[in-house]
């Protein structure tokens, strides 16, 4: 078996550092010692493109080491596109803050260009082009940013951490590859390493993996264009699909079956079968376990294993919201199937005292209640329970298209409630149409379906020679925006 060739970063960079170890690459490091000044200067009087002179110094980087490197070379570099100008890295706290002010409200692009070598030639080059739009911001939050992000800022051309939770709080918008905005195109840089041998020949043209969607129904599903996007952007050979099963545990277990068969990696779970799910796998995960649903089943040698990545996506999505700043002491919950016990765990995970749950078979939210030691009203009482809530949450499938709207009154919710609905098809439900023009702050299912996504694709998708990052960006979001508008025009 031949020896695996090294992999070398022509940076001194720490983010493409980071990046590239983040997602489980072998490399070492070589600094160029590129004069950057005299590549730009030669690049103006040849009258070149920005795009032309960030490939330049992509390509100078790169060829500097790969002259003494053996096995593969990657070379990166970046240039802010604003108005028309070219804009370096600032030369002090003065100068970020300018930019800042400068750039504020406004929208700029990072020309990426990422380049590999090999015995001394380049070998493959790319060029990315995202855009990031900063939103618009008083003198005062300028100052309190820099202030904040501290010396860190004079290593960016934008004078902002974009990585960071509070450089990211800068924008309104972010769309193009996440990793070339911080610096590198890891993604198709990576998945050209692999063709070209530089993970070992076996990896070069690696099986096809299959994954997939369990429910009924499940042609409104949205997962699909999720995980095929994210097998697109990382250059990975798969496919995902959609898999209706009739309700019931037999009909469930049968599918099951043949899908391990048929050699599918895993699939994730939703109505009815996500309680159906953990009582088909022979191992569970903690989270699983204590939700006492699953929404993903991994299929391997050594049988099937649940987990449950609900809660954390219905936590992210409330931490990533507007209302993120409120305490959720009191949360009123709809509904009492699988999505609710992943509900119910997350608003634990984010310190809520008081939990009501209403279901329209009683029955069912007595023995929810009773299992997690919550608060259980009738339906019809909904409206008197709201009063102390500063979370209402439906989890139920009411108001998802093709089936009957959820019919509830909010006039009792106090003013800073907020209104979360799990369900996506419509992206405006009845019910947050109704809190929207109450005046209240609401969350649709789309953010929880995204970030719920994500372990199943790593999962199911990562078995590789380095391990996939999916992101939830701008760019996801509009794709999924995108395809709800498609599918209402053509109901």
């Amino acid at each position: 078996m031949s020896e695996t060739p090294t992999i070398t970063l022509a940076s001194g960079s720490a983010i493409r550092a980071a990046i590239l170890k983040a997602h489980g690459v072998d490399f070492q490091v070589a600094k160029p010692g590129v004069d950057e000044s005299i590549i730009k200067s030669e690049a103006m009087k040849a009258g070149l493109g920005l795009e032309d002179m960030a490939m330049g110094l992509a390509d100078a980087k790169c060829m500097a080491v790969a002259k003494t490197q053996d096995g593969f070379v990657i070379g990166a570099d970046q240039i802010l596109e604003f108005e028309g100008r070219a804009y370096d890295k600032p030369r002090d706290m003065a100068e970020a803050k300018a930019r800042l002010h400068e750039m504020q409200g406004k929208t700029h692009t990072l020309i990426n260009a990422t380049v590999a070598a090999r015995g001394g030639e380049i070998i493959w080059r790319n060029l990315e082009r995202p855009s990031l739009t900063i939103r618009s911001m008083t003198s005062a939050e300028i100052d309190a940013y820099i202030e904040a992000a501290g010396d860190e800022v004079l290593l960016s051309v934008g004078a902002y951490q974009v990585e960071t939770p509070l450089g990211a709080s800068l924008f309104n918008a972010i769309n193009g590859d996440w990793f070339a905005v911080q610096g590198i195109a890891v993604n198709p840089l990576l998945a050209e390493l692999r063709r070209q041998g530089a993970f070992g020949e076996e990896w070069k043209n690696p099986q096809p993996v299959f994954a997939g969607v369990v429910g009924f129904p499940i042609s409104h599903s949205l997962s699909p264009l999720i995980h095929n996007e994210w097998v697109r952007r990382s250059g990975v050979a798969g496919q995902y699909r959609t898999i209706e099963v009739a309700p019931g545990y037999d009909a469930f277990a049968e599918a099951m079956n043949d899908l391990r068969e048929l050699g599918f990696a895993g699939v994730n779970v939703t109505i009815p079968h996500k309680e159906n799910a953990l009582r088909y796998a022979d191992r569970a995960s903690d989270a699983a376990t204590t939700i006492g649903a699953a929404n993903m089943l991994s299929f391997g040698e050594d049988g099937t294993y649940a987990d449950n990545s609900d809660a954390a996506g219905f936590a992210q999505a409330l931490a990533k919201s507007p209302s993120a700043s409120h305490r959720m002491e009191t949360a009123m919950v709809l509904g009492a199937g699988g999505g609710a016990r992943g509900v119910i765990a997350a608003l634990r995970s984010v310190g809520c005292k008081r939990i009501i749950i209403a279901n329209r078979t009683r029955e069912k939210a007595e023995a929810l209640g009773e299992e997690f030691g919550l608060e259980v009203i009738d339906w019809s009482a909904q409206p008197s329970g709201l009063a102390d809530c500063d979370l209402l949450v439906n989890t139920t499938s009411l108001g998802m298209t093709g089936q009957p709207a959820l019919e509830i009154d909010l006039a009792g919710l106090p003013n800073k409630a907020t209104v979360f609905d799990i369900v996506y098809t419509p992206l405006e439900t009845p019910l947050l149409k109704a809190a929207r023009a109450r005046g209240l702050a609401v969350i649709n299912g789309l953010e929880m379906l995204m970030h719920q996504a994500a372990p199943g694709f790593s999962a199911w998708f990562g078995n590789r020679p380095y391990r996939l990052k999916p992101q939830v960006d701008d760019d996801l979001r509009d794709l999924m925006v995108e395809a709800l508008k498609n599918e209402k025009q053509h109901d």
